[in-house]
């Protein structure tokens, strides 16, 4: 999926704009560098702030490289979930991710729940592929927040290369009221 040159939002593998996605593989480069916000091998784009009570992704793996300006992530680009439990499992990337901008992730390029009430987890969750970005680059997520501090990456680890300019880590660039267990 190459978008270099068209004006889009929320560019996926299957999903642009997605909410629950499950047992899925992405084989396909994902390319959108001009301004291209909200990119992600799988979902690009997710945000939920009405039932089911879970927001979950499982079972779901990118083997192709993902290119995008911001938000940019080797499983999703952006997700944010309000008054609910948004929840990552099984989740694999093997690629390399670009972002040349902020907020990149091998499996997430951001993530958050509500500042009212929500939990957000990430279990078992792999990342193998090189990641590059500006600020708040991550094996796992770029940023993560949530409402709860029992909220948490979970079994889950990152041996691809990360780089970045500031809020870089092997796991995440930033955590804010979460856990790495």
């Amino acid at each position: 999926i190459n978008e270099d040159n068209k004006r889009c939002a929320f560019v996926g593998g299957f999903v642009g704009n997605g909410f629950m996605v499950s047992n899925c593989t992405n084989e396909v480069e994902i390319k959108y560098t001009a301004g291209g916000s909200y990119v992600g091998g799988i979902i690009g784009y997710a945000d939920r702030n009405i039932s089911p009570d879970f927001l979950t992704y499982k079972n779901v793996k990118n083997n192709a490289p993902v290119y995008g300006a911001d938000y940019v992530g080797g499983i999703a680009g952006y997700l944010y979930c309000a008054y609910i439990t948004l929840q990552v499992e099984s989740a694999v990337n093997t690629a390399a991710v670009y972002g040349n901008g902020d907020y990149v992730g091998g499996i997430r390029g951001f993530g958050r729940s509500s500042d009212r009430d929500g939990y957000f987890y990430i279990y078992d969750s792999d990342n193998t592929g090189a990641i590059s970005g500006n600020n708040y680059v991550g094996g796992i997520i770029g940023y993560g927040r949530a409402t709860y501090d029992d909220s948490a990456i979970s079994n889950s680890s990152s041996t691809g290369s990360i780089k970045g300019n500031s809020k870089t880590g092997n796991i995440a660039g930033e955590l804010d009221t979460m856990q790495i267990k």
